[in-house]
């Protein structure tokens, strides 16, 4: 359980168009969890096995001031890795204190601007994905380029909100000397009850100190997702274009959570010119049940990936297991 102040303060100032004192009230909140994955499993065609453990820890700390009419909010989320988890999933484990969502946020009811380290709207969700290894190193693009996160570069998103649609105009941008990197990501989710409709772009462009383009990238995202049988189906398709190779990748997807339990599917095809372009079909999935009672704030998760690759090189059949404890406080 989160623990939670919250003071509410009269603002002694008049409106400007009011004419009275308004009311603002601002909240601070202080919680995190530990996630411990105790042991991974991950087996390839190549026997070359690995088993794994490790984990991390993450305290938040949550800012807000709010009346009737606008809100500024901060959020500082840093964590602490153990173990042999990776926190920037780039292979490698980590041993210094990282952060996860780190940004400023203010605005009204009906938009608000959005700065700092944070992930943008989802273009292609996962679902339930505790462990997904794909098999052979095939790309999969999930729209997600500049979804966020980053510790190099600018990110901002100014969002607004008009009746069933949530628009997002993101951009990311960095500037080194004579390198400069610029990224622009509109969004938009339109919720129509029982759907979800969403859609989204992403364009990059990139120089290097030359002033010669060193990234020249275009894609989208789209996709649905709707209650059926007690559960959420959702399906989603994503296609991104390397302008300076002209490779491009297709990615599809497929899952559906019902409760505990969640299963989906992935397949994605390189476009290499080619006659043998390389391909990867991935299901995966997860079960949690809570430890003790769902009042305790823990639970036990077992994830398993099975994946299959094509015209792709070594380990082209992986499958990797996990048993993941997770604590909310």
């Amino acid at each position: 359980m989160k623990t939670q102040f919250c003071v509410s303060v009269l603002c002694g100032m008049v409106g400007l168009f009011a004419g009275t004192a308004q009311a603002a009230e601002k909240t601070f909140n202080i919680g995190g969890d530990i996630e411990l994955d105790a042991v991974k499993i991950i087996s390839n065609n190549e026997n070359n096995d690995t088993v794994t453990h490790g984990g991390r820890a993450k305290l938040s700390a949550v800012g807000e001031v709010r009346d009737a009419n606008w809100f500024v909010k901060g959020i500082v989320q840093p964590m602490v890795p153990f173990g042999e988890y990776d926190l920037n999933d780039d292979g490698f484990s980590d041993s210094e204190i990282d952060y996860d969502d780190v940004f400023l946020q203010f605005g009204s009811n009906a938009w608000d601007l959005q700065l700092g380290r944070f992930e943008a709207m989802n273009l292609f969700p996962a679902g339930k994905d505790p462990i997904i290894v794909h098999a052979g190193g095939v790309n999969v693009y999930e729209a997600n380029k500049l979804r966020g996160r980053t510790a190099d570069r600018m990110h901002g998103a100014l969002h607004f909100k008009a009746g069933a649609a949530n628009i997002e105009l993101g951009t990311q941008f960095s500037k080194d000397g004579e390198e400069d990197f610029t990224g622009f990501r509109p969004a938009i989710n339109f919720d129509v009850g029982r759907a979800n409709i969403f859609a989204g772009l992403e364009t990059i462009k990139g120089h290097d100190s030359n002033g010669d383009t060193n990234n020249d990238f275009q894609g989208f995202g789209l996709g649905a997702s709707a209650k059926v049988g007690g559960g959420e189906l959702t399906g989603r398709v994503a296609h991104g274009k390397d302008k300076l190779t002209d490779y491009k990748t297709t990615s599809f997807g497929l899952n559906f959570i019902q409760g505990a339990w969640g299963a989906a599917y992935v397949h994605s095809t390189e476009d290499r010119n080619t006659s043998s372009d390389p391909k990867v079909d991935t299901l995966y999935g997860g079960y949690t049940i809570p430890l003790f009672s769902p009042e305790s704030g823990a639970t036990m998760t077992f994830g398993f990936s099975t994946s299959k690759s094509k015209n792709a090189g070594a380990n082209d059949k992986v499958t990797a297991g996990l048993l993941r404890f997770n604590y909310g406080f």
